[in-house]
């Protein structure tokens, strides 16, 4: 028997035609061990709030349960998921890991991502651990929930949590063996630590009875107790061959040092935002020859010794990249006589000075051959001094991205940058620009290359504006003015893009402007990403700047915050039927509303949506109910008719993962109606 319990007494009785609702029954429900197809799917349409599914059932059955669920498209219902969890959470350790291994049997009946789905579930409901599958970023495979800055491979985050309850199980034969199969199958390469606590640091041995093959990375962020972490997991076999290991946000000793001579085949070290303790060397002379495979240094820290040559540590290192977050003295580096070793093996630095000059900079760093990419930070604006030209550079067919912050440039440094022959990346922040009007921007030799562009609160930054038309291969495009009066005038500010057909990315950030900035002109943009931040822009704004509609079909994301909206506006806006991420916030409607931005006929793909501080009526409401891909909505109810949010229902949001309500002050009543309806899927935050 299948026993179910319902909010209500209400009794099912199966049929190959519907269910009949009866009243006045017991608590618990019965339904037929053979269970129609039908019969469920209809129970898990009609109902919503059932708590729990006790089974006792063959495990084809629940085999049964879950081909139909991939078949009729309702796995990711949440009422399926609680049926899931249910026979989880009542299932013994033997009957659950017999029926993930027919999953597993039969999984060729199955799509990939159901697949991967399942067994996620099963490992998250079983252990209550946050584990999940991780395919691709680049492909908008990761959620809300997923870790943003894995990139590739499989990965597993493990916090002191998820250590105690390893550690809590290791003893249930059961269990382990369950857990070890499962991350074998998943086929774990590279583990998170994060934050261990030190009372379950001495736990992390336990590691060793969950992985079945060798970790190639590992990354490690940990504010102390970091040799103990390096200690023990030496002492694990399966991390004896990391290949790639990285330390974040923590104090390295000698000692902990000299730990790192253990993993011996470690190729690719990265000691990111760490403080080095020691004083006579960035390394300790212990390691000299020890790390024999390393071929990949990337290190971040307020020290970096640059006048050591790194191959007396390293001798097979291939790559160096450097960055150093602690302002220095400028004069002080002009003077370091810099090792030859540097010339060949640095790919990126990174430099933060109280007060530097691009020149002399550039001119220091002449003689390096591979750098990819540079970043300059200047505390104290210098003005430009001296009549020396700048060096030629030998990296000048290799580097890729040039980071510039708080620097004086002319016209003649300018002109330099824009012909490093590859380069893809420039980003200018609060940098001043010494024009004169003999410079011409359209003669700059390679400028084809550049793919993003971020330009923030620069002054006299005209003809850079001016420049854009020639970056033809443009993908990104950002602009921050936080103090309008460095625009000067926004007639300078209109930017022909309509031979730009890679541009996928628009960012802008400027208030007090009087018209759409960007686009004017017809173009074949396909824009995947429009932010206007803060732009205070008038109504029509966005009709008048797009030649078609059409242009904005493929937008995935789209923030228009505190601009106004006409009519016109809403009837363009309207074709992004594919937009997932939606941000109006703060926005005021002219003579129309905020559902006619969704046309009855059409399916929209609306995953977040933000409409903070926005006027809103029962029209509106109704609108958002039809958008069944929700997964979030962000409303404020200051300037709202509280008695409209009795119209939200959660059976039309059945994708819904958290509905945020900002208010100063909520009702007891709709509060109570509210978490009656979306239950653990509320927030609600005082402002």
């Amino acid at each position: 028997m299948v026993k179910i319990s319902f909010p209500e007494n209400i009794c099912l009785i199966p049929s190959t035609e519907n269910l009949i609702p009866m009243s006045k029954c017991r608590d618990k429900i019965y339904l037929h061990q053979k269970l129609y197809f039908i019969d469920f799917k209809y129970c898990l349409q009609l109902f919503s709030n059932f708590d729990s599914m006790n089974i006792d059932v063959p495990i084809d059955k629940l085999l049964d349960v879950l081909y139909f669920s991939y078949i009729v498209g309702i796995y990711g219902d949440k009422n399926f998921y609680k049926i899931l969890k249910g026979y989880m959470i009542h299932a013994s350790g033997n009957t659950l890991y017999n029926g993930i291994n027919q999953v597993l049997q039969y999984k060729e009946r199955f799509c990939t991502n159901y697949f991967n789905w399942i067994i996620s579930r099963m490992i998250e409901i079983f252990y209550e651990l946050n584990f999940y599958y991780i395919e691709d970023i680049s492909k908008g495979k990761i959620g809300r929930r997923f870790d943003e800055k894995a990139t590739e491979g499989k990965k597993f985050n493990i916090s002191s949590y998820i250590i105690e309850k390893i550690y809590e199980n290791k003893i249930k034969e059961n269990n382990i063996k369950l857990l070890h199969f499962l991350l074998f199958f998943k086929e774990i390469e590279e583990i998170y630590l994060i934050d261990i606590d030190f009372v379950h640091v001495k736990n992390i041995f336990c590691l060793r009875k969950i992985f079945s093959r060798n970790i190639d990375a590992v990354t490690i962020s940990q504010k102390t107790k970091i040799g103990l972490v390096l200690l023990y997991l030496n002492n694990i076999a399966v991390f004896k061959n990391i290949k790639k290991l990285e330390i974040r946000r923590t104090i390295l000793t000698e000692n902990n040092m000299r730990l790192l001579a253990n993993f011996t085949f470690l190729e690719h070290l990265i000691l990111s935002d760490i403080i080095i303790d020691q004083r006579q060397y960035f390394f300790p002379k212990y390691l000299i020859g020890k790390l024999k495979n390393l071929k990949i240094l990337n290190i971040s820290a307020p020290f970096l010794d640059l006048s050591t040559d790194p191959r007396l540590f390293f001798p097979d290192i291939e790559q160096l990249y450097l960055s150093s977050i602690k302002k220095k003295n400028f004069n002080h580096f002009q003077s370091l006589k810099i090792p030859e070793a540097y010339y060949i093996i640095v790919r990126k630095i990174s430099l933060y000075f109280f007060s530097a000059n691009f020149r002399e900079f550039f001119n220091k760093i002449s003689n390096f051959k591979n750098l990819e990419n540079i970043s300059i930070r200047s505390k104290i604006l210098k003005s430009v001094s001296g009549v020396n030209n700048i060096n030629y550079q030998q990296y000048h067919l290799t580097l890729k991205r040039l980071k510039l912050v708080n620097l004086y440039l002319d016209d003649y440094e300018i002109q330099c940058i824009h012909n490093f022959r590859n380069l893809m990346s420039i980003i200018y922040i609060d940098c001043t620009f010494l024009h004169s009007d003999s410079i011409i921007f359209s003669e700059c030799k390679h400028v084809k290359s550049l793919q993003n562009l971020k330009i923030s609160n620069c002054d006299n930054a005209r003809y850079i504006f001016q420049s854009i038309e020639n970056y033809k291969n443009l993908i990104c495009l950002t602009i921050i003015i936080k103090d309008s009066n460095k625009l000067l005038d926004s007639n300078y500010f209109i930017i022909n893009l309509k031979n730009h057909i890679k541009l996928s990315s628009i960012h802008l950030e400027c208030n007090k402007l009087n018209k759409f900035p960007i686009i004017s002109e017809k173009s074949k943009i396909q824009l995947r990403k429009i932010h206007l931040c803060n732009c205070n822009l008038p109504s029509g704004s966005v009709y008048m700047s797009f030649s078609s509609s059409n242009l904005l079909s493929n937008v995935k994301s789209f923030n228009f915050c505190a601009s106004f909206l006409s009519r016109n506006d809403l009837s363009y806006l309207s074709f992004m039927t594919n937009c997932r991420h939606l941000n109006i916030s703060s926005c005021k409607f002219d003579n129309c509303s905020f559902f006619q931005l969704f046309m009855p006929d059409k399916s929209y793909k609306t995953v977040e949506i933000f409409i903070f501080d926005i006027i809103l009526q029962q029209c509106d409401i109704f609108a958002l109910m039809k958008l069944k891909f929700l997964q979030y909505i962000g409303i404020s109810l200051n300037f709202l008719d509280s008695s409209i949010m009795y119209h939200f229902k959660r059976i039309y949001l059945k994708k819904l993962q958290l509905l945020e309500i900002r208010v100063s002050f909520v009702q007891l009543e709709l509060k109570k109606y509210l978490q009656s309806e979306f239950g653990e899927d509320l927030q609600i935050l005082s402002i």
